[in-house]
């Protein structure tokens, strides 16, 4: 059997892939843009480039799908680029997919829900808020709709791998508390998962002989955004520049609606794959050593 992992020089495509790769898998990854040792290109919606991929799988393989625009912000300022490529062309690929009788993983996100409540297993109700979101939802749907009994879902919150090399919201936290006029919002939570623990769930999930149809990876070790902050200012040896100001998360402007208790249930999942997550303090505590190497004054 032959692993593929379609959008691999991502945050967790890279790090998956690698971690894969060290279990001794048969593991091919792909990239578009941001190339990464080892992998292959792939573009999606490239006729050429598809089949040639297409051509490497068969019945026995198994694909993971993370190709997507993923930044929150960026997708809400270019949301026809978005929607071609989150939708349109998604759509085509998992339907060459489905002709060809592939089990395939198509990851999710925590955004597809509204965020009033939090706590969402996997038989909630999904209505997202924001337009990532609703193109997370909209291909959601579109499998339902298929009735393909050989794909499934796999729902992520907050990962944070260890390295500054990708985006991160301790990072982007930790940078946001040494300015003069940062907020926290007191109702904000949320999980965060290592990027370790992630991997280790998916390895298990290959392993799986029969596979539930949604699975949320994640810690359900919720967190509250003033927690969040309180650990990394106590954790960082740059805690005397930083502060923050409490508000509501109605209060901060992100140009677009968000989910506010924006955090996952993921019991179901670990109790089918007996494993347990390591606590926010915890990750939060090395990914800022790591960051204070690069910005202490």
């Amino acid at each position: 059997m032959k692993i593929f992992i379609i959008g691999s020089s991502g945050a967790i495509g890279f790090n998956l892939y690698r971690f894969l790769k060290k279990k001794k898998l048969n593991v091919i990854g792909t990239y578009n843009k941001n190339k990464k040792p080892n992998l292959i290109h792939f573009s999606l919606g490239n006729t050429e480039s598809e089949n040639k991929l297409l051509n490497k799988i068969n019945k026995n393989d198994l694909i993971f799908f993370l190709s997507s625009y993923t930044d929150v912000s960026w997708i809400r300022k270019n949301k026809k680029k978005s929607e071609k490529l989150n939708i349109v062309l998604t759509k085509k690929f998992l339907f060459k997919l489905i002709k060809k009788k592939i089990k395939f993983f198509y990851f999710s996100s925590a955004e597809i829900f509204n965020g009033k409540k939090g706590f969402y297993n996997e038989n909630s109700k999904t209505n997202p808020v924001n337009f990532y979101g609703k193109l997370k939802f909209n291909i959601e749907n579109y499998l339902k709709d298929t009735k393909y009994a050989n794909y499934h879902i796999i729902r992520t919150g907050r990962n944070i791998e260890m390295s500054d090399e990708y985006s991160c919201m301790i990072k982007d936290c930790y940078l946001t508390l040494m300015k003069s006029d940062a907020k926290m919002a007191e109702d904000n939570l949320f999980t965060i998962t290592h990027q370790v623990d992630f991997c280790r769930a998916i390895y298990k999930i290959i392993k799986l002989v029969k596979v539930p149809k949604i699975l949320h990876v994640v810690s359900s070790h919720v967190i509250s955004r003033i927690n969040f902050a309180n650990i990394i200012i106590k954790s960082s040896l740059n805690s005397k520049h930083m502060s923050y100001k409490k508000c509501k998360f109605k209060d901060i402007d992100y140009g677009e609606k968000r989910a506010a208790k924006n955090n996952l249930d993921g019991t179901f999942t670990s109790e089918v794959l007996n494993i347990k997550y390591t606590k926010p303090e915890k990750i939060i505590k090395e990914k800022v050593k790591l960051i204070d190497k690069k910005y202490f004054k």
